[in-house]
């Protein structure tokens, strides 16, 4: 379990803190009350490339969690459904109060059991 702590931590502080170190290594001055334009296209594009690797972390600890035999079924679900959390948490992040958009994903349980992981690293 404590593995598995270790990689969710790492992976959920890539998902929510990537933006401000790319600040810092760009000497962005933390005095100033606002983000300059390209302030703020540096923070973003950090954002954007640490919720690329969580993504990518995230499908192979999947992966690694399905592999694993010496977890039960309720451990696989409950890991599953913590990294699942941090997914919906980039989601919510990303769509931030577009609501309407949020409704037309397709969210069902059955998608995820039927579909395979090879699969959805291609797509």
């Amino acid at each position: 379990m404590q593995d598995f702590a270790d990689h969710y931590m790492r992976i959920h502080r890539m998902a929510t803190e990537a933006g401000t170190p790319s600040l810092q290594r760009a000497k962005h001055r933390q005095s100033k009350p606002q983000f300059t334009l390209n302030e703020r296209k540096i923070f973003l594009r950090g954002c954007h490339r640490g919720f690329e690797i969580a993504q990518n972390s995230i499908l192979s600890l999947l992966g690694r969690i399905e592999a694993d035999a010496t977890l039960n079924v309720s451990q696989k679900k409950y890991r599953s459904l913590l990294l699942r959390k941090l997914i919906d948490s980039m989601m919510f992040t990303v769509f931030r109060q577009e609501l309407h958009s949020m409704r037309r994903l397709a969210i069902h349980s059955y998608l995820s059991a039927g579909a395979e992981l090879p699969y959805l690293k291609c797509t």
